[in-house]
This record gives C-alpha cells, structure tokens and sequence, in this order.
C-alpha cells in the first residue's frame, strides 16, 4: 500500500534517532556507521570529516523541533520499484560567532 507524502511511525522514530546520535557532538562515526555503501562510493578520503567540521562551525546543538518528511514509491521498466524519503527537523543551533558576510 502506498500511503502518500508522509512518513510512518518507524521512519520518524528511525530519522529521530540518527539526527540525535549525529547532531549533538557533531560525531563522524555516527555518520559513517549509518551512510549506505551507494553514498560511501561517492566519498573521497576525508570528505564527511570536511563535511562534520563545516557542521561544527554552526555552533553548540541547543534542541530539535518535530520532524516532518515524506516518502515516495515508483515503478520504472528499467530499475523497477524505486523508493526515495526525505525528512526535515528544524535544528536549534548557538551560533558562537556568525559569519562576517551575515551581518
């Protein structure tokens, strides 16, 4: 059954998860033990640390508002059924110093 643009129970409590394991510390190994092999193909050596440090320069993790997503099934002749979800969650972060160009 295809419900539509919304996440389930199971996605909410799953993406929850992650972003609470990842975001407080800013941990790479947090990312690295969750990111599938497709998207570690991608990598270069060094990429997600680059990554997490720009993510650290965002300030001290403060709190995370309800999440929101959706997920989305399709059928094509070439690779057959498809899934793709994304998800939101509005993160609280303390900037220690914003960016010069922000003021």
């Amino acid at each position: 059954m295809i419900k539509g643009p919304a996440l389930d129970q199971e996605s909410k409590q799953y993406a929850a998860a992650t972003l609470s394991a990842i975001v407080p510390q800013w941990d790479v190994q947090a990312v690295e033990a969750r990111v599938s092999a497709e998207f570690k193909a991608t990598l270069k050596d060094g990429d997600l640390e680059k990554m997490i440090h720009l993510y650290q320069k965002l300030g001290p993790f403060q709190g995370m508002k309800d999440l929101k997503g959706e997920a989305t099934l399709w059928m094509t002749a070439r690779n057959g059924l498809v899934i793709s979800a994304s998800t939101r969650r509005v993160l609280t972060l303390k900037m220690a110093q914003p960016p010069s160009h922000w003021a």
